[in-house]
This record gives C-alpha cells, sequence and structure tokens, in this order.
C-alpha cells in the first residue's frame, strides 16, 4: 500500500481481508519533513487521512482507532487544550486544490497559504485533524497528540533557548500511551455495546507531552560531553557565526586535504546546507514555549489497573530526567555516533577552553567599548 494514494494503494483482495478482519488501527503514517512540498505534504498526511477513515468505516469488526497528530498541529495557538481547533483549511478544500492545480502554482502560493504555520508539517498536521473530526462521526476514533521527537546526525550547532522549557517523550511511552488510547476508547464507544446504539459523539484528544511534569531548565550533560561540542548561544546572529564556522567551514576540508574515504567537497556542503536548513526549520519549535494541558491523558493513565500501568507505562511524572538525558546522551555517543566514552576528559577540557576564550574576548571587547567611550567623553567635555 501507499498512503499518498487513492485508496492507500491497497488491492481489492487485501482491502477486503483488512475489512473484514481488522479491529484496531492505529494511523501514524505521515510525512514528517518539515519543508516537504505542500502537494506531498497534502496528499500523504491530509488526504491519506481521509482514506484511511473510510476504510475504518467499513471495517466491520472495528473496536478503536487512534489517530496519531503532533502537540504543535495547532502551533499558533499559545494554549493548547486537548480539543478540536479550527483548521487554516477544511481538509477537503485542500485536498481538491492540490488535485487540481498546478505544481508549480501550489509551490508559489504555499506560503500564503501557510500564513502564520511555520511549514508544511505542521499545517497539514492540522488540516489532516478537520478531516478526522469530519470523517470519524459514529466510529470509535480518538485523536492522539505526541511531541515532537529528534534524531542526530551532523548537526553541531542548534539555535534553541536554554530558558525554555524543552518537551521530550520517550518513544517507548508514547507506544504505551497509544496502546492505552486504544484500549480505552473501545471501552467507552457506545456502538460496542449491544444495549447501545452509535453515537456521533466528538472523538477525544489526548496531548502526550512533557512540559505538564517541568523537565529541569538547564541538563548540564558534562560527564557525556562530546569533543566536537561548543557553546550554544542564544543569539540567532552569532548562531550564524557559529553553523558558518563549524558547518561550513570543515566542508572545505577536501581542499586543503585530500582523503580517499571522504565525500567530495560539494556534496559534504551539500549535505551541511541541508543541515543548516533543517536548524533554521526547528528553530521556530526550540525557541517557543507552549502551554499544554493534558487532563484526558492523566485521566486516562489512572483508569489503568496496576498491571497495565506497569506493563504500558506512560507517566511522565515519574521520570527523573537527569537520569534519562544522561544514558540518553551517553548511549547516542556510544552505539550511534560510535564515539567512547574515554574521550569525555579531553571534551571537558576543551570546552572549559572555549568558555574562556569566550569569556575572554568579552572581556576585551567591553574594554574596548568602554575605552572609546571613556575617550569620547573625555573630548566632548575637555576633562
Amino acid at each position: 500500500g501507499d498512503v499518498g494514494q487513492l485508496d492507500l494503494g491497497i488491492s481489492p483482495e487485501d482491502r477486503t481481508k483488512l475489512i473484514n478482519e481488522v479491529e484496531v488501527i492505529f494511523h501514524g503514517a505521515a510525512t514528517v519533513r518539515f519543508d516537504e512540498p505542500l502537494k506531498t505534504a497534502v496528499e500523504i498526511n491530509v488526504r491519506g487521512t481521509r482514506e484511511m477513515c473510510k476504510l475504518a468505516r467499513a471495517c466491520t469488526k472495528l473496536k478503536a482507532m487512534v489517530h496519531i497528530s503532533t502537540a504543535y498541529s495547532n502551533c499558533i495557538q499559545q494554549e493548547i487544550d486537548e480539543k478540536f481547533y479550527e483548521s487554516p483549511l477544511p481538509g477537503d478544500k485542500l485536498i481538491d486544490l492540490v488535485e487540481t492545480m498546478d505544481v508549480k502554482v501550489i509551490n508559489n502560493i504555499t506560503p500564503g497559504l501557510l500564513g502564520d504555520y511555520p511549514n508544511t508539517y505542521a499545517y497539514t498536521k492540522a488540516s489532516a485533524e478537520d478531516v478526522v473530526q469530519k470523517y470519524s462521526k459514529g466510529l470509535p476514533v480518538a485523536l492522539f497528540r505526541p511531541s515532537i521527537g529528534a534524531g542526530v546526525g551532523l548537526l553541531h550547532v542548534l539555535n534553541c533557548n536554554p530558558k525554555a522549557l524543552a518537551d521530550l517523550v520517550p518513544g517507548d511511552m508514547v507506544v504505551n500511551a497509544c496502546i492505552a488510547t486504544a484500549w480505552k476508547t473501545a471501552k467507552e464507544y457506545p456502538g460496542n455495546h449491544e444495549d447501545a446504539p452509535p453515537l456521533d459523539l466528538p472523538p477525544p484528544v489526548y496531548n502526550y507531552v512533557s512540559k505538564i511534569h517541568e523537565i529541569q531548565r538547564s541538563v548540564r550533560l558534562r560527564r557525556a560531553q562530546h569533543s566536537g561540542s561548543v557553546l550554544l548561544p542564544v543569539s540567532p546572529d552569532s548562531v550564524q557565526i557559529f553553523i558558518h564556522s563549524l558547518l561550513f567551514l570543515p566542508a572545505l576540508g577536501p581542499r586543503v586535504h585530500y582523503r580517499r574515504d571522504r565525500p567530495s567537497y560539494w556534496e559534504e556542503a551539500y549535505a551541511y546546507r541541508k543541515i543548516d536548513k533543517f536548524s533554521e526549520v526547528i528553530g521556530y519549535f526550540a525557541m517557543r514555549q507552549w502551554k499544554f494541558h493534558n487532563k484526558n491523558t492523566q485521566s486516562l493513565y489512572k483508569e489503568l489497573c496496576e498491571a497495565d500501568k506497569h506493563n504500558f507505562d506512560f507517566d511522565m511524572a515519574g521520570i527523573d530526567w537527569s537520569d534519562y538525558f544522561f544514558s540518553y546522551v551517553r548511549g547516542i555517543r556510544v552505539y550511534l555516533l560510535k564515539d567512547p566514552v574515554e574521550t569525555v576528559p579531553a571534551a571537558i577540557k576543551k570546552h572549559y577552553k572555549l568558555k574562556l576564550t569566550h569569556y575572554f574576548f568579552c572581556t576585551v571587547l567591553s574594554l574596548i567599548v568602554l575605552r572609546v567611550f571613556w575617550v569620547l567623553l573625555k573630548s566632548m567635555f575637555s576633562f
């Protein structure tokens, strides 16, 4: 199958099998590229959701369907509750637009369509929620909004605000919360009870975020320090300087020191350009802070029996974020980046050298400014 195609690209034989046998649906298929062309994003995130809802309606044994959205689908709102918000453009209209208009025209009008939305991902996920609300009437459907995840790669510098609360959710706990959401949906939906007729109830919404249970504002991971790490400046201008010196200048390496196992200059420069673009996009979320409500999610956890709380734990309040971040970063550096912990002492020394260098130049610059200011005052008032 292909979620970007009509009827999900499923053959008639497979569709019949799904209709006759499926009881629970978790719809999480989506393109998560922030810079995805609008046409592609709509076909996958919006139209794909509509096609999934149509398939769910045809399933004769359906007990529950969980549509996995994102906590930032309504990022233009400063306060996000567990409810549906007005879509930037009704899903059906958005689908008709990309199906009938030329791709070049769509690309040209994309900025105007996005409005205050930072990217096509958030925009289409918001529109997909409108589709869920419209096409799920009479179905056992729930809307699940987990926070954003992050990965690792070549990124050395990220424009972020250390004073803003980070919103991170462990992937395994997201899965547990999804399973619990499906259980509760099947349990409470009137149509799943012989003595109760189906009702057109609005789908319940579950925000699964960590900001309710505050993460430490600044987690210093000195024991997991990477040898290539540097101080993270908040100023966008200083970030650009760091990006230039730490991303693009290293790409010149093949020019001055040839190595057969390294990619060509242009390939490496292109890779870093893509990383720079990604950092600009993710910066919208890294520099801002939202107020989330998650009473439904907290209530869901309280309804679980003790055995299920153990087997399907998703209680964010029980996480020790200091230990979590240490294990998280240590695991990334050792198992993904193949950077052994033996390099940590050298990394810490480098960190302090960079810190001292930073404050030294700040002090020198301040003294120069004060000296110039003093000379100007002296010449003006003839001290």
